[in-house]
């Protein structure tokens, strides 16, 4: 991750809110890029690439405010590829289909 202060913290604020359910993710046309808006002037876009996980913020215009990416000490990589889970079954409503299987199989 980066050592930029505000890098960390925006990415930490994002950690924090996707898990407590207070940002909603999208899915794109892209299988391993999801997006979220928020606020009425910022989206953030999240993907995976080739093992690489990069989050951007982005103002009302499309353009990129920051990017956070797996650089650095091996303790925080885990944190952005965590962020990226949490994004990619939110977006998806994976929860939910793997509780819809589980109910499924039960019933078999």
């Amino acid at each position: 991750m980066t050592d930029d202060p505000k890098a960390v913290q925006l990415f930490q604020e994002v950690l924090e809110k996707t898990q407590a359910d207070k940002i909603r993710w999208e899915p794109t046309a892209q299988e391993d890029r999801f997006v979220a808006a928020f606020g009425g002037k910022f989206s953030l876009v999240i993907e995976n690439e080739d093992g690489r996980v990069k989050l951007d913020l982005h103002d009302r215009k499309g353009r990129q405010l920051i990017s956070v990416q797996r650089v650095g000490r091996p303790p925080l990589l885990g944190n952005l590829d965590t962020l990226y889970e949490l994004a990619r079954r939110r977006a998806l409503n994976a929860d939910a289909a793997v509780e819809s299987a589980i109910e499924t199989l039960r019933s078999l």
